[in-house]
């Protein structure tokens, strides 16, 4: 079950990041996309109930408002059809910081060849 849900959020992730890059530039994607490394530390976290030090947080919250001041021009001027890059763009950070904490996870239960 482990390695299908790997596989069916590995498949939408790509999908958003191919309907992303249809409808958004490539260097904002790449902004989009590096926006997951910063996403699982806290989604890591969370689902593993641990704690984050303050000065972790502060670094993951610089990081997030880095990515909102990069973004901030090409949002503010959006073409036809650019909401739709932002948002798969956003859905596909998201699903990628899923991946990566899951793939994670399933390495605890099984060997990485495996889960590989």
């Amino acid at each position: 079950m482990l390695h299908a849900t790997r596989y069916l959020f590995g498949a939408f992730s790509m999908a958003m990041s191919f309907l992303s890059l249809a409808d958004f530039p490539v260097t904002n994607n790449q902004i989009l996309g590096h926006l997951a490394s910063v996403l699982f530390l806290p989604l890591a976290a969370f689902l593993s109930k641990k704690r984050i030090s303050k000065a972790i947080n502060s670094a993951i919250a610089f990081g997030f408002s880095g990515v909102i001041l990069l973004l901030q021009d090409p949002l503010v001027a959006l073409e036809d059809h650019a909401e739709i890059g932002v948002f798969a763009g956003l859905a596909y950070a998201f699903t990628m910081t899923f991946l990566r904490v899951h793939t994670k996870t399933m390495t605890h239960t099984k060997s990485a060849p495996v889960s590989a």
